[in-house]
This record gives structure tokens, sequence and C-alpha cells, in this order.
């Protein structure tokens, strides 16, 4: 159904601003009427607005979601615990959504609160409306709103899904602070060195010509290296941003996705650093998905999505199916080489006490640990290679343009 933006005038004569579901303009205008909203502008936001996988069919190179901004994981869990908040306080949930919509502090999350509190209003449940938006909500957040629309304790779920959420966004600031330095000092370095060959050795290499002197061998392959960049440049960084485009396409892929992600676990550190991070994800969602009441198939179909890892998520569809057929969780895990050993072993203690969520729980806590441990390693080991690889470019550009002077100069003398 399209989904119309509108700015209209209340009862009180203030502005209001949101988002209606109808089937024609005029079918959106009359439902805000009655509502006693005399609408002053309204823009069709509709079905182009929905958030497609550029993975899925129809989501091509140009899809208009790759330009469109989500909701970040930092607004989302101030909402969730905004949301607990006011539900604690006796406020009714569409009334809270309608709190929060108003202090949305983004676009994409006013427009999200928006779609929300339209589908509430037209009888969906919590659960239903945040499956309707898979950019800001993941499936194990619906699922775990569901058991507690069951239960009857929205406002603990919430503020368990924000501290979920945090501690989630914690884990990744790290790995994105741990990269940037390294990434900084690459992009400097390949943007010294691009300078050199392109605008200063080419300068160089005609004082040598002009010389008719039999050049090192060395000064020989600079000057080539030189010359073809000052000549291509504009190939050079076209075919640079195709390579980049190609890979990150084969990543959006179905196909493509599982062999990127099973050369990356095989790189030393970085894999472990990657597939740690997919752990920890796993088993802290499946243990705060548990712990509020889901049960252990329907849990594991829900996380399986929260992994972040397409090869992570076809293991635990095995490990549902297995689970289904009356195998411990513990067993089914352990049956995986990509579960470690101490995950597997949490989770036997876990079903032998009836503390499967807390055990997982922990599980993720000292798996976090060790991802952090091996972040800081390395950062340690990458840093100094990362100057030593730049010192050994420069060292070559700077002996292959000195190697030639110190020969005439000895000619000269």
């Amino acid at each position: 159904m399209p989904v119309y933006d509108y700015t209209a005038i209340d009862a009180q004569g203030k502005a209001r601003r949101g988002i209606v579901s109808a089937d024609s303009r005029q079918e959106a205008q009359r439902k805000l009427r009655a509502g006693g909203l005399y609408p002053t502008a309204m823009r069709e936001g509709a079905a182009g607005e929905t958030d497609q996988d550029p993975a899925s069919p129809g989501g091509g190179p140009l899809s208009p979601t790759l330009f469109r901004r989500r909701v970040s994981g930092e607004d989302m869990a101030v909402v969730m615990r905004q949301l607990a908040g006011l539900l604690g306080a006796g406020f009714p949930l569409l009334r809270a959504l309608e709190l929060l919509r108003g202090q949305a502090a983004s676009k994409p999350l006013f427009r999200v609160l928006s779609q929300v509190c339209e589908r509430i209003k037209e009888g969906t449940s919590l659960s239903a409306a945040m499956l309707e938006e898979p950019g800001a909500f993941t499936p194990a957040q619906a699922g775990m709103v569901r058991a507690a629309e069951a239960s009857g304790a929205l406002d603990a779920v919430m503020t368990g899904m924000a501290d979920l959420m945090e501690q989630q966004q914690a884990l990744r600031r790290k790995i994105m602070a741990s990269l940037a330095y390294p990434v900084l000092m690459l992009v400097v370095g390949v943007g010294v060195v691009g300078f050199l060959m392109a605008y200063v050795i080419p300068n160089v290499a005609r004082i040598f010509t002009d010389l008719k002197h039999d050049l090192p061998q060395a000064t020989v392959i600079l000057m080539a290296v030189s010359s073809f960049i000052e000549a291509y440049w504009p190939l050079v960084l076209a075919g640079a941003a195709l390579l980049g485009f190609c890979v990150w396409r084969v990543w959006r892929s179905r196909r493509g996705r599982p062999v990127c992600e099973a050369l990356l676990f095989k790189v030393p550190v970085a894999g472990s650093i990657l597939s740690g991070y997919a752990m920890v994800r796993f088993s802290r969602t499946l243990g705060s998905v548990l712990e509020n009441g889901l049960p252990i198939i329907r849990a594991l179909e829900v996380v399986s999505k929260a992994t972040g890892s397409v090869l992570v998520e076809g293991d635990l569809a095995d490990v549902r199916r297995e689970v289904g057929e009356g195998m411990s969780l513990a067993g089914a895990l352990g049956g995986k080489p990509r579960f470690p050993g101490l995950l597997v072993q949490m989770a036997a203690a876990g079903e032998q006490s009836g503390a499967l969520d807390r055990m997982l729980k922990k599980a993720a806590d000292i798996m976090e640990d060790g991802v952090r441990s091996r972040l800081a390693m390395a950062q340690a080991l990458f840093e100094p290679l990362m100057i030593l690889a730049l010192g050994a470019v420069v060292g070559f550009i700077v002996v292959a343009v000195l190697l030639p002077i110190f020969e005439i100069s000895s000619l000269i003398g």
C-alpha cells in the first residue's frame, strides 16, 4: 500500500507531520481529516522507500536504497531505551511511539517511527510492524518483542534490547577504531607515493634523459612506472574504482558473499577477529532471545539473521534442523567446526543447569574479551608492518633517484 508524507494542522492550530498509508491521495486526505488533521502538503513516499536488499532481485546497481540513509544502531538503542522508560511509566504504546517520533533526531528515524505508528493504528502488532522495517529492526528483535507481547513485559524486553544493541555497537566501534589508524596510514602513504610518481619523478627523469647517460636498472624501472602513471593516471583511477565496485557487488550477491567470507575467515588474525565477532553476536543475541521466552527452535531461526555472516547462518540452519530432531544445542553446535569449543561447553553446562540463556551471555562476554585482545594484537602488528612497507617503497624511490646522481658526480670528479 502506498505511503504519503504529510504536513497538517490539527484542531489546536499546531503543525503536525507524519506518514499515512492509503490506496490513493484522496483516501489519505480522508483518513487525516477523520483524525482531526487538515493536510497542507502531501508527498507520496510509498513503496520506493521500503528497504530492499541490493543482492535480491530488483536491487540493481542503481537501486534507490543504495544512496538512502539507514537508521543507525546508536539511534535505535536510544529509542528502545526511551520506549522502555515511557512504557514503564504507564504510557500506551502508540502514544509513546508518537512522542518518540516527535523527538526523532534524523529523517530516517522519523520515517521508521512514522511507519510503525501507522501500522499500529491499523491494528498491526508492534512485532509485525518491526518486521516491515528490516533496515531498522532485526528478526531477532521482532521475535523478542513478540514474546514480550504475549507475556506483557514489553518495557523490560525493550530495556534488554537496548542493552544488547549498546554492547554490539560498542564492540563494532572498537573494531572500527582499530582499523582507523592503519587505513589512514595506507591512504596517506598511497597518496604520497602517487604524488611522487606522477609529478616529482617525471621532472627528475627529464634531467637524466637529457644527460644521455646509462642509468641504473632501478632508475629505469622507476622512470617506466612513473611514465605509465603520468600518461594513464585517469585509467588507473577508473580501474581502481571499477575493481572496488565489482568487489562490492560480489560481496552483496548471494553467490559471491559465501566465497568472500570463506576467504576472509582464512586470513590470519583478521579471520579469527571476524569469526569471533559473529560468534559474539550469535551467543549474546541467542541468550537474550531465550531469556525472553522464545522456544529454542524459533530462537535459532530469528538469531541466524543477526550474526552478520551467511556462512554462520547456513550452519545455524543445520543446527536448527538437528535440534528439531531431538539433539541438544551443544551437540548440534559441536558438530560444526566454526563454533568454538568454549561456546559448545558453555551451552552444554547451560542445558544441564537449566540456565542456557545466562551461560550463552557469559560465553559472549568471554569471547568478546578474546576479540578485543586479538584486535589489540593485530593493531600492534599491522602498524609497524605498514610503516616498513611504506618505508621500503619510499626508500626504493630515493635510491633510484640518488644512484645516477652519485654515478654522474663520480664521473665529473
